[in-house]
């Protein structure tokens, strides 16, 4: 007797069930690899601490002014400074990535970007890191990987060859090959989760466009706000430059008259986890029309003044006050570290849904 085998519409059955099946199961395999990324993505956060920490113990209990991420002698500040890099970018100022801060703008007794040049860099031979605090002290000369930036991507997006875009403005952020970890908000002030984006997305399905990087932002002994000193710092070292459109400081509550300290008494340091993560709701949205852009990088939690927010919760007041509260706007953050601490900071903010 001949097998029977089977019928088309068994066969369709049978396909019927196992879509329905993949349907209910990739989506939890998906959350499972995101959580597996994002908990390396919090434990390379505490390897980041701990270097700042340890830089803190030497410099008489003054935390850095600033990081970069990428590698200590590859980052955004070397990219676009070193002579024929001919990095063009998003906040350009002039020729060059300059941060009041980045000692290495100015010349110095032992190595200034000057000193250096884009073929070295590129072939690896240049001798001395440049810029970033813990990198240039060898408390972290490579920040770790990035798990969710791997691969050739990696490189097209955030190392050296995303150089070969007409649109740079990443390039290079994560060292050569683009893997490593950076500084969200590498040129100064608040964090920007969305670049690539055309902007006609809707707010309720905002993507975060930088999983796995980092936000620092340090807290000044003197209570003014980082915004006010990095004015100050513009003006003292001859920055003194009138950023356009988005990248402009906030006129009406610049507080970089107060500034009494060069004094680094505190942090915050947040991570970013899968753009499918939204995470602890804890800053303030900053609106580019109607697009989500940036956040503002001052969290809910302390009670430091955010010049970057004039109306709102407390309208009138500058939004100075402590703001416990969400904008129900995902900010994607999935830790939170604060200065003299080993864990997540507490917070008494809902989490985004």
């Amino acid at each position: 007797m001949r097998n029977k085998g089977f019928t088309l519409i068994e066969l369709l059955v049978v396909i019927v069930i196992i879509g329905i099946l993949v349907a209910i199961a990739l989506p939890n395999f998906i959350k499972i690899k995101d959580k597996a990324k994002e908990a390396e993505v919090k434990q390379n956060l505490h390897s980041i601490q701990l270097a700042v920490e340890r830089y803190a113990v030497d410099a008489d209990g003054n935390y850095p002014y600033f990081l970069w991420g990428g590698t200590a002698s590859f980052n955004i500040g070397s990219v676009g400074n070193v002579s024929g890099s001919g990095y063009g970018g998003h906040t350009n100022w002039g020729t060059s990535m300059q941060h009041p801060f980045d000692l290495f703008c100015e010349s110095t007794d032992t190595w200034d970007y000057e000193d250096g040049n884009w073929q070295g860099l590129k072939d690896g031979t240049l001798e001395s890191p440049y810029g970033d605090t813990i990198g240039f002290e060898g408390y972290m000369p490579k920040y770790p990987g990035n798990p969710f930036s791997q691969g050739t991507r990696a490189d097209r997006t955030f190392g050296l060859d995303a150089l070969n875009w007409v649109f740079d403005g990443y390039a290079c952020h994560g060292g050569e090959d683009g893997t490593k970890m950076f500084n969200m908000g590498w040129w100064g002030e608040y964090p920007q989760l969305v670049m690539f984006n055309d902007g006609t997305t809707n707010d309720d399905y905002i993507k975060m466009e930088f999983p796995g990087n980092f936000y620092y932002h340090p807290r000044w002994a003197d209570g003014v706000t980082h915004s006010g000193h990095m004015v100050y710092q513009r003006n003292a070292v001859g920055f003194n430059v009138t950023a356009i459109g988005e990248d402009a400081f906030p006129p009406d509550l610049d507080d970089s008259g107060e500034v009494a300290s060069y004094d680094v008494a505190g942090y915050d340091l947040t991570a970013f986890g899968s753009s499918r993560t939204k995470g602890q709701d804890l800053d303030e949205s900053l609106l580019l029309g109607s697009w989500h852009q940036w956040r503002t990088g001052y969290l809910t939690l302390g009670q430091e003044r955010n010049p970057w927010v004039t109306t709102g919760e407390f309208p009138g007041s500058g939004d100075y006050d402590e703001r416990p509260y969400s904008d129900s706007v995902p900010d994607f953050f999935i830790i939170h570290l604060g200065s003299g601490m080993d864990k997540k900071v507490s917070d008494t903010t809902r989490e985004s849904s």
